[in-house]
């Protein structure tokens, strides 16, 4: 055994934290007021007087089928509200989904303070400051998103800025968690399919160069759940996609097959009648044994799709994720998953 195998941490077997899908390493971090008035000081390096007192998280937690949530929203007392949005893979969407956030958060805000915007005195509202955290490898992502730029066919009253951070400072909890990210995506890449391998040489290696290190010393299992979690999210969500893929190939050549036979009967017809409505009986023949062997291999398909998306219930269910989010990724009903999910508690 060499040496760095001595210092890999162990990874326990039976991970299970009740967590949903949008849980990751960045919400989990932010979280904690220590780690968020971290932040806070990177993002606002000239205010030295804000506390964790004054901050307050206000990220939209509410996860059900079709309702918004966020990754990070929070506010410094009555003076300025910080949305921040953790982002892997690039999103052209980013400033059209941090504007719904931001409207909820308002909401939200307006609510909690109990100003009532339709009444004749004048409502103050915090500052916004909106951003995006990109971890992934693209190099040509701008500073700066806007909402005229990207969306709108030109400038109105509408208008919404959204900063891109890509690192931090040296030793800053920005540059840390860039770090952190990085690590992962090397050793993901260097142990393949061996990720609880990949997961504990993160934590180590992150450890020794001091991203994270108190964090990952803090929450050592409670990361390794979040990571693991994640991957079989990333995974399950990969294989979904390609299934949906194959069955979008397999309908339009279908589709395609009888559009052009259909063009071809007709020709056949004009050329002669006689010639063409024997061919006609002898295609009507053949196209109907055909349906019939086209029937039973999408009744078999069907059969062999509706066991996989069982099969994937029961994995996210053990793994904890909420039912909303499991009818959202396999398309079966809410109805259907409760279902399976007490035939597996009974089990």
């Amino acid at each position: 055994m060499d040496a760095s195998d001595k210092d890999t941490i162990k990874v326990p077997e039976n991970i299970l934290v009740k967590r949903n899908v949008k849980d990751s390493v960045f919400t989990h971090l932010f979280s904690d007021p220590r780690y968020l008035l971290e932040l806070y000081r990177a993002l606002y390096p000239g205010d030295t007087t804000t506390t964790v007192d004054d901050l307050k998280d206000v990220t939209i937690k509410t996860v059900l089928v079709n309702t918004i949530y966020n990754d990070l929203a929070f506010r410094a007392g009555d003076s300025i509200i910080v949305l921040v949005e953790a982002q892997s893979t690039w999103s052209n969407n980013i400033v059209l989904r941090e504007l719904l956030y931001l409207l909820e958060t308002l909401q939200r805000y307006f609510h909690e303070k109990k100003l009532d915007v339709n009444g004749s005195k004048l409502v103050m509202m915090p500052c916004v400051d909106l951003y995006v955290l990109y971890t992934g490898d693209r190099k040509d992502c701008p500073e700066l998103l806007t909402l005229t730029e990207r969306h709108l066919r030109r400038r109105c009253s509408l208008e919404l800025s959204v900063n891109v951070l890509r690192d931090g400072k040296q030793g800053d909890i920005i540059y840390q968690y860039v770090g952190f990210t990085h690590v992962l995506d090397e050793q993901v890449k260097k142990y393949g399919g061996d990720r609880k391998r990949a997961i504990a040489e993160t934590i180590r290696i992150c450890r020794e160069r001091g991203f994270l290190a108190d964090y990952l010393r803090r929450q050592e299992v409670e990361v390794m759940g979040i990571v693991e979690s994640n991957l079989d999210y990333e995974q399950t969500l990969s294989a979904w996609g390609e299934e949906k893929r194959d069955e979008g190939f397999a309908e339009g050549k279908e589709k395609g097959f009888a559009e052009g036979k259909e063009e071809g009967f007709a020709e056949g017809k004009e050329e002669g009648f006689a010639e063409g409505k024997e061919e006609g009986r002898e295609e009507g023949r053949e196209e109907g044994r055909e349906e019939g062997r086209e029937e039973g291999r999408e009744e078999g398909r069907e059969e062999g799709r509706e066991k996989q998306a069982v099969e994937t219930v029961k994995k996210m269910l053990s793994r904890g994720y909420d039912h909303g989010c499991i009818s959202e990724m396999t398309g079966l009903s809410l109805q259907r998953v409760a279902a399976l999910a007490l035939d597996e508690s009974i089990s």
